[in-house]
C-alpha cells in the first residue's frame, strides 16, 4: 500500500497537488482504493472518496512500530558523483534520523556551503521517496554541509563512532559497544572519504570521544562502509 507525508492543512486532502498527481495519474488510483498518510508522526489510513474534487475518508490509525528506538545520525565525508545519492537512500531505509554530509582532509569533492544549498534540494528528495517507500513514520533531515575540522563537543551525541581502516579485523566490538546502548540514546557514526581520514583528523574526534571501530578485515568504498556500519546498528539495536 502507497504511503505518503502530509504537507497540507486541508483536511480532505491532505496531500501536496505533486502527491496527488502521482497517486492519480501515476499510480491510476481509484474511487474507494486506501492509501496510508503520515500526519505529525502518526500514521493513517484513508479512502479515496471521489476523484473530481479528490478527497479523502479517515478510515483509522495505524499503529505499527517503525522507527528505531534510538536517534541516530549518519556523518557522511563528501564523495564523487552521485555516490551520496545511494548513501543517503539506504540510510534512510535503515533507519536514520538524520545526514549530515561532511567536508573532510581527503574529500575529493569541494563544496562551498552555497553551492551545496543548491544539491539539498535534491537530496532531501530522495530521502522523502526512501522514507515513503520504507513505510518511516517521519522524513530524515539531510542537513547543510560541516567541515570536520569544525567538529566539537555540540555535535557529539550519547554515542559516538568512527569507522577507521586502519583498525582492521572483527566486527565484534562494534557489536558489543552497540550492545550496551540503552534505548532512547543518541548515536554517530562518521564515515570517511575514498582516501579515508588523515592522522590528525582520527585524533581530533578520538579526542571529541568518538570510538574507532572496525567494519571487517576488508577495506570497503566508502558508501558500502556507510551502508555496512548502519546495517550492523540497526540489527543490533533492533534484536
Amino acid at each position: 500500500m502507497q504511503r505518503f507525508f502530509n504537507s497540507t492543512d486541508n483536511e480532505m486532502s491532505p496531500l501536496s497537488k505533486e502527491d496527488e498527481h502521482h497517486l492519480l495519474s501515476v499510480m491510476r488510483a481509484q474511487k474507494g482504493e486506501q492509501i496510508e498518510i503520515v500526519i505529525n508522526g502518526e500514521c493513517f489510513l484513508f479512502q479515496i472518496e471521489s476523484l473530481k474534487p479528490f478527497k479523502l475518508k479517515t478510515i483509522k490509525k495505524i499503529d505499527v512500530a517503525r522507527e528505531l528506538e534510538n536517534d541516530l545520525t549518519l556523518y557522511y565525508c563528501l564523495v564523487k558523483k552521485d555516490k551520496a545519492d545511494l548513501v543517503i537512500q539506504k540510510a534512510v531505509e535503515l533507519g536514520v534520523k538524520e545526514i549530515v554530509l561532511v567536508q573532510s582532509e581527503r574529500s575529493i569533492v569541494r563544496l562551498k556551503r552555497e553551492d551545496f544549498s543548491k544539491k539539498l534540494e535534491r537530496y532531501q528528495s530522495i530521502a522523502r521517496a526512501a522514507a515513503m517507500q520504507s513505510k518511516r513514520l517521519i522524513i530524515p533531515e539531510v542537513k547543510k554541509i560541516m567541515y570536520l575540522k569544525d567538529f566539537s563537543k555540540s555535535d557529539c551525541k550519547t554515542h559516538n563512532f568512527i569507522a577507521n581502516e586502519n583498525v582492521s579485523g572483527s566486527t565484534k566490538n562494534f557489536k558489543s559497544l552497540l550492545e550496551k546502548i540503552k534505548p532512547g540514546e543518541s548515536i554517530s557514526l562518521l564515515i570517511g572519504p575514498e582516501g579515508g581520514f588523515t592522522h590528525v583528523e582520527i585524533d581530533k574526534m578520538n579526542e571529541l570521544g568518538f570510538i574507532n571501530i572496525s567494519l571487517g578485515k576488508r577495506i570497503l568504498r566508502s558508501e558500502t562502509a556507510a551502508i555496512s556500519a548502519l546495517s550492523i546498528a540497526a540489527f543490533i539495536l533492533e534484536v
